[in-house]
């Protein structure tokens, strides 16, 4: 099992890092197609409903501090119906890790090395990804911490190269259509990336101080609502909602748009490596807790085994999971989301409540 350790500032990182993944890059685009101009609207809304469902997470963790989502409902439901939860979770694990490496290689395809196969760069990126599983996750926190600042730093050149193409007419008129495209595009943000939240609960036992969760599960996810909303805005005030709909990487096209002197170019590449650091992380935690779970299912010593074999699922599963982006797109906000409420906030309320009524009776186990 994972004996390395994270402090509570590195599950902060960790946080942040998993919210920005595919959501600077990929779900905009979503969101602003359902909600149009009042896309930002959207994203305020769901930063402070994910930090709700992040408070009830907290309270969730508290019941067993010191174990994984996988081993609670284990020790909620049982041995055969809480092994079976544990492999819906597996299942949901294993489709995330590979839908965010199909973005990965989708984008790098599209955008950046056009006659590469995409096949070659999945093998690639989770090649990469397997040794940094196999490092453990205090590696991988430690990695994070590295690259944060680089990513903050990122953004705030962006927001300030491109505060004189902001125009607030692209906002204009505020709630056009209505309230329900409104609803519709928080729906989208809160299953991703908050709801995927639930994923870090795999990870909250390797944190030190347990009694710091609940505050840096809070913190990492005001930070990352806050860069995915200023993500949003941005692409609607500089590309204006139709432009903005109809890009498939939004940053990516935003960094397009920096003109410093006639000097400073292809700004979008910048964009492009820091937007492909923070997906490898997202990709390796999702990964790293695929082996995990299952080794907690199966009751194994070690995880570091399984990663090759469910290395050799995921690529195949990222293959055929769709046939091109746009069959992806309509995969997230139909079958996927609705999963994701699921195995996000379903199935932990049913562990809560169950949890705290064998808490008042006494039984731990």
């Amino acid at each position: 099992m994972e004996k390395g350790r994270i402090s509570s500032r590195q599950f902060v990182i960790l946080v942040i890092m998993f919210s920005l993944g595919s959501s600077t890059m990929i779900v905009p685009q979503y969101i602003i197609l359902s909600t149009q101009q009042d896309g930002w609207i959207s994203a305020i809304l769901a930063t402070v409903m994910a930090l709700f469902i992040v408070l009830f997470y907290g309270k969730l963790i508290n019941l067993y501090p010191t174990k994984s989502i996988v081993e609670v409902a284990i020790i909620i439901f049982g041995k055969w119906i809480g092994k079976i939860i544990g492999f819906v979770y597996l299942s949901y694990f294993m489709i995330l890790a590979s839908g965010l490496l199909r973005q990965a290689g989708d984008f790098i395809t599209t955008e950046i090395m056009p006659e590469t196969p995409i096949q070659a760069l999945m093998i690639l990126i989770l090649a990469v990804s397997i040794v940094a599983v196999r490092l453990g996750i205090e590696v991988l926190a430690r990695t994070s911490e590295v690259f944060l600042p680089w990513i903050i730093g990122l953004f705030i050149v962006l927001t300030l190269s491109l505060l004189p193409k902001v125009d607030l007419l692209n906002i204009q008129p505020v709630l056009e259509n209505g309230i329900k495209p409104v609803i519709k595009g928080t729906y989208t943000l809160l299953g991703v990336p908050f709801i995927d939240f639930i994923v870090l609960l795999m990870i909250t036992p390797y944190v030190k101080d347990h009694s710091k969760i609940g505050k840096s599960f809070m913190i990492g996810t005001i930070i990352g609502g806050t860069l995915i909303t200023l993500i949003i805005s941005l692409s609607l005030l500089v590309l204006g909602p139709e432009l903005a709909y109809r890009s498939l990487y939004l940053t990516y096209e935003l960094g397009k748009q920096i003109e410093i002197g006639n000097f400073l170019e292809r700004v979008e590449l910048i964009v492009a490596i820091i937007w492909l650091v923070t997906i490898f992380v997202k990709i390796t935690i999702a990964f790293y807790i695929s082996c995990l779970s299952l080794t907690q299912i199966f009751n194994l010593s070690n995880y570091k085994t399984l990663t090759l074999p469910i290395s050799m699922i995921i690529i195949p599963l990222a293959l055929f999971l769709v046939k091109n982006l746009l069959e992806f797109n309509e995969f997230v906000t139909t079958v996927f989301t609705p999963f994701v409420f699921t195995v996000g906030l379903l199935i932990p309320i049913l562990l809560y409540i169950i949890g705290s009524i064998r808490k008042k009776l006494g039984k731990t186990s």
